[in-house]
């Protein structure tokens, strides 16, 4: 008789194990299949959570080194620096230079840096009107003319130009450079593709041929909530200068006692600006354009307010030549235009301007209270246009 092969008992023919071994052998080959899947389980609960921790994790560290890496430095001038210039000298891109209280007599050039130059708080005025950068007259006292970028930010300073230096007779510092002849003495200076954001700051006392308070040529800064005002120009633009192929922003500003020959407020050449939601108020002009002067281009001018900006020739507010300028939403009030005419408008020299709904109010002059257009010119076509300019505003045609 056979014997079973694990224990030596007596078995049937044919079988190799008794049946209590059988049996043992199913219930350890269970408990075996029961550990395994432990085993298991408890390696895919420890490859759940490392996955879980690392899809948590990681994010977070990668935000962390980003932020680390990001987050803006300071220089504090006269702190960490006796000048401003050496300050932006001495920083890297993405700092901010924050100035104390007081004048710093110099001039000063961005070297096409991205830093943000502030005071110690851009919105409160009085800091903003006791944190002094005053130029001497001979190079603009702020330059961007190096390419600096839209994250290049100018913010909550008084900006002055020679005026107020040749007042104060004090000693200036001069960073040399090539600088236009007609901007030498404005405060600003923007030219060479550079596009900073210029915020909140007060720009005053500036003195210059073309552009008294900021020259600007071939460039595209955005120009926002600044007091602009008390500032001359020989020639053209006695706040602005915007000169061939520049498309600046000029929003939400206060524009105001500011003179020149032609443009008081703003002169515009051949470029394409946006100049809305400003305040030009009481600019005068000796000849044109007592508010603003646009000679070329295709200009855009809507939500502005000009009030009581006079002429001695035309255009009391505005003068529009040899240009095709969007005029929409503006209000025109109690401008003068001087003897040859256009209270608030003047367009002459084949002229093609839009004007949409637009407001005038107690305009003067000698012909065409509100808009004075010369035979050459235009005014949008289609007799309805026509009858609801002439219902809303006096129009003078030239014969």
């Amino acid at each position: 008789m056979p014997y079973c092969l694990k224990c030596g008992r007596n078995v049937e023919d044919n079988d190799f194990y008794c049946s209590r071994c059988l049996q043992k052998a199913e219930a350890d080959m269970q408990n075996e299949q029961g550990k395994s899947s432990c085993r298991l389980w408890a390696c895919s609960w420890k490859f759940i959570s490392i996955t879980s921790f690392l899809l948590i994790f990681c994010p977070l560290l990668a935000l962390w080194m980003i932020y680390s890496d990001t987050e803006t430095r300071s220089i504090t001038v006269p702190d960490c620096f006796p000048t401003i210039q050496e300050a932006i000298v001495g920083a890297e891109t993405g700092e901010m230079i924050i100035v104390k209280p007081g004048v710093y007599c110099e001039n000063i050039d961005f070297l096409g840096k991205d830093v943000t130059l502030c005071s110690t708080d851009p919105q409160k005025p009085d800091v903003v009107a006791s944190t002094i950068i005053q130029g001497n007259g001979t190079e603009a006292t702020v330059c961007f003319r190096r390419g600096e970028s839209s994250r290049t930010m100018l913010q909550g300073l008084t900006i002055a130009g020679c005026d107020l230096a040749n007042e104060r007779s004090a000693s200036h510092e001069t960073i040399p450079g090539s600088l236009p002849a007609a901007a030498a003495g404005c405060v600003i200076f923007v030219a060479e593709g550079s596009s900073p954001l210029i915020k909140d700051n007060i720009i005053t006392a500036g003195k210059a041929d073309r552009g008294g308070a900021v020259h600007i040529n071939n460039a595209s800064p955005s120009i926002i909530n600044n007091i602009i005002k008390g500032n001359r120009a020989h020639w053209e633009g006695g706040a602005f200068y915007i000169g061939v192929g520049a498309k600046p922003v000029i929003r939400d500003n206060t524009i105001t006692d500011n003179s020149a020959e032609d443009g008081g407020g703003i002169y515009v050449l051949n470029a394409a600006p946006l100049v809305c939601e400003n305040r030009i108020r009481e600019n005068s002009a000796l000849y044109q354009g007592g508010g603003i002067m646009i000679r070329g281009g295709e200009p855009e001018v809507t939500g502005n307010k000009f009030e009581q900006n006079k002429a001695g020739e035309c255009g009391g507010a505005a003068v529009l030549l040899e240009a095709s300028p969007l005029l929409r939403e503006n209000i025109f009030i109690a401008n003068e235009g001087g003897w040859r005419g256009g209270g608030a408008i003047y367009v002459g020299l084949r002229a093609a301007p839009q004007l949409v709904e637009n407001t005038f109010t107690q305009n003067e002059a000698v012909q065409g209270k509100d808009i004075w257009v010369s035979a050459d010119s235009s005014l949008p076509a289609g007799p309805h246009v026509d009858r609801q300019l002439r219902k809303e505003a006096d129009v003078y045609y030239q014969e």
